[in-house]
């Protein structure tokens, strides 16, 4: 990116002082390019964490289509949150593309168990069990789990990285009712919620984004660890997707 770098600037500063601002902004695009193919190193990194967030964003569509069941009603709305997700989560157009790789993805048991360890391997663990919340609180659209079922959910947070305790104090969160578009939430809740942000109930959504990132960054554990402290994050985690539905 332009202005990322250094060289281009030492070239158009050595440009100016030899040849004024048009030699300057000669030595600028040289540096420029200089910088982009002669300087590999900074550009592969870059590129390479580029590459893992794709490869991540894809792996997590395949996880969630894992999560979809086979009730043709259930489906519908399970779909319906799931592209939502995405939209809130990565924009509509990005969002977009990840539903619709959800939707052509047919994945084997093989095939979760891998898209579980590549997630595993490329994000944190707050990452990790961001998106082990979404998968559960996509289950939990069934109105039933079987008992079966409960244990593929509860290995999923495990292939994940989980501890088993994180894996089912996950899933015992997602439990709560899924909020359609119509329903309407129960205002004693709502209250809860702003309380648990710290914000007025009067709050707009704008407000919720800034009081939920900053108490992510003082509660997430990859910051502070610690088992009061994991669970007061769910407890923000769980105001927040509220308020923010």
């Amino acid at each position: 990116m332009v202005g990322s770098g250094w060289l281009k600037w030492l070239c158009f500063a050595v440009g100016w002082q030899f040849g004024g601002p048009g030699l300057a902004f000669m030595a600028f695009a040289a540096g420029y390019y200089l910088e982009k193919h002669w300087l590999p190193n900074g550009n592969h990194t870059n590129h390479k964490q580029g590459q893992d967030y794709r490869i991540a964003l894809q792996e997590i569509a395949v996880l969630l289509r894992a999560a979809i069941t086979h009730s043709a009603e259930t489906q519908k709305q399970q779909w319906l949150y799931i592209r939502q997700e995405f939209r809130k989560r990565y924009g509509r157009q990005e969002g977009d593309a990840l539903y619709l790789h959800a939707r052509q993805t047919n994945p084997t048991a093989s095939r979760i168990a891998h898209a579980a360890e590549t997630l595993a391997s490329l994000l944190n663990p707050n990452s990790r069990l961001q998106v082990y919340l979404l998968f559960c609180r996509v289950r939990k659209i069934q109105p039933t789990l079987s008992q079966v079922e409960l244990q593929k959910t509860l290995l999923i947070g495990r292939g994940l990285g989980l501890s088993p305790e994180d894996a089912k104090r996950g899933f015992q969160q997602s439990q709560r009712p899924f909020i359609s578009n119509t329903k309407v939430e129960n205002p004693n809740n709502n209250a809860r919620y702003y309380s648990v942000l710290g914000i007025p109930t009067n709050a707009d959504k704008t407000q919720v984004k800034k009081a939920y990132r900053k108490l992510v960054l003082q509660y997430h554990p990859d910051r502070k660890g610690g088992q009061a402290t994991a669970e007061k994050f769910r407890i923000i985690q769980e105001a927040y997707d509220a308020l923010m539905t």
